[in-house]
């Protein structure tokens, strides 16, 4: 799956509009009639809401089940074996100034915007179907195909952008930026950000490790990198090489665990 993200994060940091290009290949060996997204803020606390849909011409009404948890996008002509189909979406979401659902992985908390399972994703499918819906509570998210992704955000121009992946490109006009990274092949795409971020890097091999962390946290940013970069010579020496030119350590909030992993980035709770 290729995913093409389009987002526009508000001045207030509590909502965020998209546009979404995916393209999905059948890699199963039976034709499907649907394709699903899951809209994982309505599982942690916010609101994700499809507001236009486009397949190939034509405009099918999205399908919401489960709570709305999950929602259904008709094909007009079933997806074969080995075919593809690009599907764009439109959405907006409603982010939370709590910790919601999941471990407080998805709000704006303490100037910290933390977006996890921010874009309509596609979920697994295989020989028991659609892995959709509501998922138990405090528990991995993300269930879906190896994919590449290009996201590009424009924000207000003082946000510090964390995310998976690399920045590949970025401008600033009038107060705003806008910036666009690239990451794959991951199952996932992750942002955290905030206007008092402080970084700090090191190198390894080919590898940039950063760290970025709260005023008053130096200390312990230091350590986190200490440790991001050890470990990361210990892992290419006895596993393999990281396969990524980046990793980045990012100082979150979160409730009820101790830190959260995600392609190319892990938040660590800022309280410990």
């Amino acid at each position: 799956t290729i995913y093409h993200i389009d987002i526009i994060i508000a001045d207030g940091f509590l909502s965020l509009t998209g546009d979404e290009e995916v393209r999905y290949t059948n890699q199963e060996d039976e034709p499907l009639d649907e394709v699903y997204f899951q809209l994982f803020p309505n599982m942690e606390g916010g609101s994700s809401t499809i507001t236009s849909v486009n397949v190939a011409g034509s405009k099918p009404i999205p399908q919401y089940e489960q709570n709305h948890t999950t929602v259904k996008i008709p094909l007009s002509t079933p997806l074969l074996p080995g075919e593809s189909v690009i599907i764009d979406l439109s959405f907006k979401v409603n982010i939370p100034q709590d910790a919601g659902g999941n471990y407080g992985l998805f709000g704006y908390i303490d100037n910290i915007l933390v977006l996890d399972g921010f874009y309509p994703a596609v979920p697994v499918y295989d020989s028991e179907g659609w892995h959709k819906g509501q998922i138990p509570p405090n528990s991995d998210t993300t269930f879906q195909d190896v994919s590449f992704y290009v996201v590009k955000i424009t924000a207000p121009a003082d946000l510090v952008l964390v995310t998976s992946g690399v920045k590949i490109d970025s401008s600033s006009k009038n107060g705003k930026q806008t910036t666009t990274f690239a990451q794959g092949p991951s199952r996932d795409f992750y942002i955290a950000a905030s206007n008092e971020f402080n970084v700090i890097s090191q190198k390894v091999g080919e590898t940039t490790v950063n760290s970025y962390s709260l005023p008053g946290l130096e200390e312990g940013s230091a350590v986190a990198l200490s440790t991001a970069v050890n470990a990361i010579k210990t892992y290419n020496e006895y596993i393999g090489t990281y396969p990524y030119t980046e990793f980045d350590v990012v100082s979150t909030p979160m409730q009820g665990a101790y830190g959260i992993e995600y392609p190319g980035i892990v938040g660590i709770n800022y309280s410990l």
